[in-house]
């Protein structure tokens, strides 16, 4: 994957100032939801890894995408804890759930103590030029969510953890995109445009909580339904897959289409 991106995208054309069209504005909020920093879970052959996009509405035009890897802080040897590959690159694919989760269960073996690094990424309008143009943007560090993986930990429950409380004090941190109710159009190639979201220069930026979002049984049982659908399309379909494949009334009254509209969990998961 790549670890490092250019700051502004190239243009070709002219620009052309095509006014300013009002929409909603606010904070997108995108964060880690779970694991949490500091916590303590028991091994697991499905651990959950989630992000959300909160005022998801508000990422129509920016584009975000989230960078992330689980390494381990114990051993030299990654593959001792978790298997090496789980480095993702996702981007969101835009729908009008909010909040918007992203998500995928990972293997864990043993005890010791992994770290969750990540760093989001948009696009907005950038202004600094006679010209409109693309402004591709990223936080100037990464974010880092320790946790310890012990047999005596707490069994990684995604109700549980993200019911317990009103979300204040949250240990994990996230990036505050303050968006402001206008766009304009930016030259990409030749006369083609592309609509882009004018960012607000809050000072100090905009406080990110991604504990405000909760997710029910009902959401979980939706998730499994999800990721069960993307291993029956597999080469390899596990044994609970529905007799008679995924044209099995089991699968046609909630398909990926529809989770994904409930969710955000848009087609990352194949």
């Amino acid at each position: 994957m790549r670890l490092v991106f250019q700051s502004i995208w190239a243009l070709v054309g002219a620009s052309t100032y095509l006014g300013a069209v009002a929409r909603a504005a606010g904070v997108l909020d995108i964060g880690l939801v779970f694991p949490r920093t500091n916590a303590t879970y028991s091994p697991a052959d499905d651990f959950p890894i989630v992000f959300a996009a909160q005022n998801s509405k508000l990422a129509e035009h920016l584009k975000p995408s989230v960078w992330y890897k689980v390494v381990n802080l114990t051993a030299d040897n990654t593959e001792s804890l978790i298997d090496s590959h789980f480095e993702h690159d996702w981007e969101f694919n835009w729908t009008s759930a909010d909040p918007y989760l992203m998500w995928e269960h990972i293997k864990i073996r043993g005890e010791g103590k992994l770290r969750v690094i990540w760093r989001p990424r948009w696009t907005s309008c950038d202004q600094s030029h006679e010209t409109v143009g693309l402004a591709r943007n990223r936080t100037a560090d990464n974010f880092l969510v320790d946790f310890e993986i012990r047999a005596s930990g707490e069994k990684a429950d995604l109700v549980a953890a993200t019911n317990n409380g009103n979300g204040e004090n949250c240990p994990n941190a996230g990036v505050g995109i303050d968006v402001t109710d206008k766009t304009l159009e930016a030259p990409i190639l030749y006369s083609a445009h592309e609509t882009c979201a004018v960012l607000g220069s809050s000072s100090p930026t905009p406080i990110s909580n991604p504990c405000k979002v909760k997710i029910d049984k009902a959401a979980v049982e939706s998730m499994a339904a999800v990721d069960l659908k993307r291993r029956c399309r597999g080469a390899y379909p596990p044994s609970e897959c529905p007799k008679g494949g995924l044209a099995n009334p089991r699968f046609a009254v909630v398909g990926v289409s529809t989770l994904a509209a409930v969710l955000g969990a848009a087609l990352f998961l194949v």
